[in-house]
């Protein structure tokens, strides 16, 4: 079974977390089925969020989240903030490419990656085909 549990929140000290935002609960066995354990899994996930999703494809929301990571840790090598990194257009190219790569990794291993930071909003990300014509140093 595989779970996706996305939220803001940072460190603040040993101790103290400050909670920031909500955001998508996601539960799916990693097979792709759904057995009674992961629907009592889900069950149990929507008493921390009432939204929590059950899904057959928990893997297009690991490898959504891995995408933007990568994004995520590429603005580490900046002292600015990630709102910064990411609103300078000179850095999007580098930025957007990052998570490309890892999108070109998920669907060479057959998932359709999702980006999945609101409960509300499920956007799939260009397929193989799509990523080669802008990259041919893709195969």
């Amino acid at each position: 079974m595989g779970a996706f549990v996305n939220y803001g929140s940072d460190w603040q000290e040993p101790g103290r977390i400050l909670y920031g935002n909500r955001g998508a609960v996601v539960v799916g066995e990693l097979d792709g089925s759904i057995r009674p354990r992961t629907k009592q899994m889900h069950a149990l996930m929507q008493q921390f969020e009432p939204e929590a999703i059950l899904t057959h494809n928990i893997w297009g929301y690991l490898w959504g989240k891995l995408g933007y990571g990568a994004m995520l840790f590429a603005t580490a090598l900046t002292p600015d903030s990630m709102s910064a990194n990411f609103a300078n257009p000179e850095r999007s190219p580098a930025l957007v490419n990052l998570a490309r790569e890892v999108m070109a990794v998920a669907l060479a291993e057959n998932v359709t990656p999702l980006a999945s930071m609101d409960l509300r909003q499920k956007v799939t990300f260009p397929t193989v085909q799509t990523l080669k014509q802008k990259n041919p140093s893709l195969r």
